[in-house]
């Protein structure tokens, strides 16, 4: 056929597109950090930006790059870029900073690759909210398939919960959206008909918690990607050092981040992090972060995140009463408990379908017997 001129830049389904983007942000890159040695640049197909400790750097930084717009024939979109700064004093001085002679909006939080970054105090959870909604809406779809408990697991963990753990690291969902979340999962999985259920059990006992509850999950998923990032780049180790030192020095500061999250998970498990490679566990010995094989480590975490939800059944929180049913709970032990649900026993012993759900009740206290009818 004829040619055609693309008006839109790059063209979307071209192979040839992800070279073009990639040569034209090198060469972006390479602009800059001539122009302005001092200001860091970075990168991800047509996404830029830029990272300077002084103002004048930062204006050079953008005139480099508008000047590189003009030469390319590019035009950076005026909604999508926008100016932050983690001090207030700060804000008020970018508002002289410009690009091509246009003012830039200041932002207090923004939305990178998907995660949300905050630049101030201000606890901004819009986005992780959004995507609890989005949670709840799948939950709902998985639990009208015609599947077993767990096909419909798998489904919660890989299509439900995975939508809330992404860039989770930066701060978790609120709490009321936790529940709704949890509810909905358990719904999902176990049906309406079984509302007397303690979720604490159902996703440790019965269900593998770290994958299909999104309390648990949020926390596993913090210390896996600690780990893998960590093991990933050695050069992180000494700035991971640098920012936990940070963050031990000012424990009640309320910024937010990664850090904050990891230390609010250590201290809920009864944990110590006096080293930043390795944790105090009382009674159970140190706990190195990178030292130990993956899987040994993960089941530690998973192990925590166990105890402590087993302590919520009989401990809640403040304004929630503890189940009578739970008393003595302390310490489960999973393959005496679970080894009839998961046929873990001799033939002749297994169970069917009908008396596996029978089982499922009453481990979690929805089975209703004709005292509990008589009370209602």
């Amino acid at each position: 056929g004829n040619w055609f001129n693309a008006t839109t830049s790059f063209i979307q389904g071209c192979a040839l597109s992800q070279v073009w983007l990639n040569i034209s942000t090198t060469m972006w890159a390479r602009l800059v950090r001539q122009r302005a040695p001092g200001v860091r640049t970075s990168g991800y197909v047509d996404d830029r930006s830029l990272r300077s400790e002084s103002l004048y750097g930062l204006q050079l930084g953008l005139d480099a790059t508008y000047e590189f717009d003009q030469a390319t024939l590019q035009e950076s979109h005026p909604r999508k870029s926008n100016l932050w700064a983690t001090e207030a004093k700060a804000r008020k001085l970018l508002r002289v900073v410009t690009l091509g002679n246009k003012k830039i909006p200041i932002v207090e939080q923004d939305k990178q690759l998907g995660v949300q970054e905050r630049y101030s105090r201000r606890q901004n959870k819009s986005v992780m909210s959004t995507r609890c909604i989005k949670l709840v809406r799948t939950a709902e779809r998985i639990q009208r398939l015609p599947l077993g408990r767990d096909a419909k697991d798998i489904l919660c963990g890989m299509c439900a919960v995975a939508t809330i753990t992404y860039g989770s690291e930066q701060g978790f969902p609120p709490v009321a959206d936790i529940r709704t979340c949890r509810t909905a999962i358990s719904r999902a999985i176990r049906g309406d008909n079984h509302r007397l259920r303690s979720l604490e059990i159902l996703f440790t006992v019965v269900l593998k918690g770290h994958r299909s509850d999104p309390l648990q999950a949020l926390a596993y998923d913090a210390f896996l990607t600690l780990r893998r990032i960590l093991q990933k780049n050695d050069d992180m180790h000494e700035l991971f050092a640098e920012v936990w030192n940070l963050r031990r020095q000012n424990g009640s500061h309320p910024s937010t981040g990664p850090m904050k999250t990891l230390f609010s998970l250590v201290g809920q498990w009864g944990w110590f992090w006096d080293t930043p490679f390795h944790i105090q566990r009382p009674d159970l010995g140190q706990l190195p972060i990178l030292d130990q094989p993956k899987n040994w480590f993960l089941h530690q975490i998973r192990d925590a995140i166990r105890c402590q939800r087993w302590q919520d059944v009989v401990k809640p929180p403040p304004g929630r009463f503890p189940r009578k049913d739970m008393n003595g709970l302390a310490i489960i032990d999973l393959v005496a408990t679970c080894a009839l649900l998961r046929d873990t026993v001799a033939r002749d012993w297994r169970l069917s379908a009908y008396q596996k759900g029978l089982l499922v009740s009453i481990l979690t206290g929805s089975f209703r017997p004709c005292s509990r009818l008589h009370k209602a």
